[in-house]
């Protein structure tokens, strides 16, 4: 069990498609002076990252486009409400505002 940043990342040049990945450290959140094209707009920490990439990508094989670059086609909130449904401790870390709270519903 090893500790892990699980986060989500929309690309405007693929609308439609998020990008699931794992870190061992925080990845660097967006800012106004970021391109807008590629965008994290969730993070989370788990205690088990690989276990929490793992059941997400469970949930979400349906959506699966390309496993070796994390690609599923589905909707961010989707994806976030996927990871928040996980009963593996966790602390989300992001939430980017633009989605709103109903992300989280």
């Amino acid at each position: 069990m090893q500790q892990g940043y699980v986060y989500i990342e929309t690309n405007d040049e693929r609308p439609g498609v998020i990008r699931l990945a794992l870190t061992a450290d925080p990845p660097l959140l967006p800012t106004d002076e970021q391109p807008p094209t590629r965008r994290i707009c969730y993070v989370a920490g788990f205690n088990d990252g690989d276990a929490a990439l793992m059941h997400a990508h469970q949930l979400l094989r349906h959506a699966l486009l390309d496993v070796d670059a994390g690609l599923y086609r589905t909707s961010a909130a989707e994806a976030i409400a996927v990871l928040e449904s996980l009963d593996l401790r966790r602390e989300r870390r992001f939430l980017d505002p633009a989605l709103g709270n109903e992300a989280l519903i």
